[in-house]
């Protein structure tokens, strides 16, 4: 509870991201990916998220602020992207989908308007809890070099391990 309390600033600009994750692996169940239960998807995405986190708050002043907005953006923009093209493909948005995007164009405001109208409440919730998170985010003095470093060094570890988690691949 203490180490929660220490660091609840960092839990906050996590939250976010990981419920973008979270939302596009529960929705993306036809596809027979991993289920959003197991561990080493929960795993992966918590360590990217600990890479962004770490990064930004290692950062001094506003460019760690500046860096989490571009962050949020990029996953936002690829959080709609799949789920909106997953509505209506049972596939996830891929991108040599855009050498069609001719084809698809006549039809993405239709698609835009059938999505299921509960996505775009978990999308305006997802954005509540970034501004949040981004409010309550504690002004940082000086730049941390001790923790981009142990950040990284972790993120390469884990990131490292997590395919073997796995088990074998398929024959």
């Amino acid at each position: 509870i203490d180490f929660v309390i220490l660091h609840r600033h960092t839990i906050y600009l996590a939250i976010p991201f990981y419920v973008m994750d979270l939302v596009t692996r529960m929705h993306g169940y036809r596809v027979h990916f991993f289920p959003w239960y197991y561990p080493v998807p929960n795993i992966f995405t918590i360590v990217w998220i600990a890479l962004f986190v770490g990064i930004i708050t290692s950062l001094k002043g506003i460019a760690g602020k500046i860096l989490y907005w571009i962050l949020f953006i990029i996953n936002f923009v690829l959080f709609m992207t799949h789920n909106i093209y997953y509505s209506f493909t049972a596939f996830y948005f891929n991108f040599n989908l855009l050498k069609m995007t001719d084809e698809g164009s006549s039809y993405i405001w239709d698609v835009i308007k059938n999505t299921n109208p509960l996505f775009y409440m978990v999308c305006l919730v997802v954005i509540i809890m970034a501004v949040i998170a981004f409010r309550l985010m504690p002004k940082i003095e000086k730049f941390n070099a001790k923790r981009l470093i142990i950040t990284i060094v972790f993120f390469l570890i884990v990131h490292t391990i997590t395919p073997f988690l796995l088990g074998p691949a398929n024959s």
